[in-house]
């Protein structure tokens, strides 16, 4: 089993700031695209509150973990996703500032995450929905990173924020899991966690493109919306069709996420955010490491 993706397994929270100024942001946000854009800009618009589930989920069950080293990751993953939240919450704004209707979509996803899942499942399922969450933001993000062609797609003014959250998800990708293995490890609810994510949210993502596509000036015809949907949901060659072998290791009796090994792409793009002439350097406040912090 290969090594967690930060060095000694640290899951670092970065304290970023951004400016998102809407003036200066393409109409388009993705390839001038205006259903890659409608995806995209539903996927931030629900991030704040997926990731409030998933903080919930593993924050319910840190105290009763033994281990400091695994309780330590816990507390990063929760501050990495308190940071991303943040980020995302003022980039959707800047959005509705442009006059898209990001707000109805966050109302969505505050029911569907806030209320509905937390109400219908116990406290292990949600757990093990967080880890099939996890589980598919880091398989997009080593999409990414082996695909830096794709990330020239994204306007320039988002790409990099863009980037910074990716990295992070392969770098906690495996805490929620292995939190899991420590609370329950029933593999047979980790497999329904994922059908039911996946399932589920699909019907919130039909209804926040289909109300992007409606905005007067937005949608950019029939037959390249039809395009757009292929090229993320096509069957053989869509998006999310060619991560269906991530998909089918995650229902595997012996899975884990550090069986894929993403560590030389994060260490290069962590170079290249964070490092000396890093592009997110000048936006980075403050790292606090919280194993370091508790010893």
């Amino acid at each position: 089993m290969n090594a967690p993706m930060t060095e000694g397994g640290e899951v670092p929270i970065r304290h970023l700031q951004f400016d998102f100024d809407p003036s200066q942001m393409a109409k388009y946000c993705w390839n001038n695209e205006a259903f890659s854009s409608a995806f995209i800009l539903t996927f931030s618009a629900l991030i704040p509150h997926g990731e409030r589930l998933v903080i919930e989920s593993v924050r319910h069950w840190r105290e009763q973990v033994a281990d400091p080293d695994l309780r330590a990751r816990i507390t990063g993953l929760i501050g990495q996703e308190a940071m991303h939240s943040r980020a995302h919450e003022d980039f959707n704004r800047a959005w509705i500032a442009k006059g898209l209707p990001v707000d109805r979509i966050e109302q969505a996803g505050a029911w569907f995450f806030g209320r509905l899942l937390p109400k219908v499942l116990d406290r292990e399922m949600q757990l093990a929905v967080t880890v099939a969450i996890e589980h598919v933001t880091a398989l997009m993000a080593e999409r990414a990173f082996a695909e830096p062609a794709e990330q020239e797609k994204l306007d320039r003014q988002i790409r990099d924020f863009m980037l910074w959250h990716l990295l992070e998800e392969c770098e906690h990708k495996s805490v929620a899991f292995d939190l899991y293995q420590e609370v329950s490890g029933d593999l047979w609810k980790r497999r329904a966690g994922l059908l039911l994510i996946l399932s589920s949210s699909s019907l919130v993502f039909a209804y926040a493109i289909a109300l992007l596509l409606a905005t007067p000036g937005f949608s950019q015809g029939p037959r390249k919306d039809a395009a757009g949907f292929a090229w993320w949901f096509g069957p053989r060659r869509g998006y999310f069709a060619r991560m269906r072998h991530g998909i089918q290791r995650f229902m595997a009796r012996d899975f884990h996420p550090d069986q894929q090994d993403a560590s030389a792409a994060v260490a290069a793009w962590r170079e290249q955010l964070f490092g000396g002439e890093g592009k997110l350097a000048p936006n980075l406040r403050k790292v606090v490491n919280p194993r370091r912090a508790a010893a």
